[in-house]
């Protein structure tokens, strides 16, 4: 909203936008605002584990990514995640 107080930036790790343009967009927000708000760090970690690394043989990845996740700053991970819906790269 205010572009001459920005001179550069460097988004790493992003999509171009997060958007909520459909209902499965919505459905899916709605179920992540709401897990994020009820369950520990450690049990979305399992939770995106188990869909990051599905394979028996990545049973080591999903520990790693639940133990990690878990020791996430719980409120600035809500902070972000709020911050983030409607984000977009696009010109207004």
């Amino acid at each position: 909203d205010q572009p001459h107080l920005l001179k550069s930036l460097c988004i790493v790790n992003s999509a171009p936008q997060v958007k909520v343009k459909s209902p499965g967009d919505l459905w899916q927000w709605i179920r992540r605002w709401t897990l994020s708000r009820l369950v520990s760090m450690e049990t979305l970690g399992k939770a995106l584990g188990k869909l990051l690394f599905p394979k028996p043989e990545q049973a080591e990845l999903r520990r790693k990514m639940a133990e990690r996740w878990g020791r996430n700053d719980k409120r600035a991970y809500l902070a972000s995640f709020d911050a983030i819906v409607g984000w977009g790269v696009e010109n207004r």
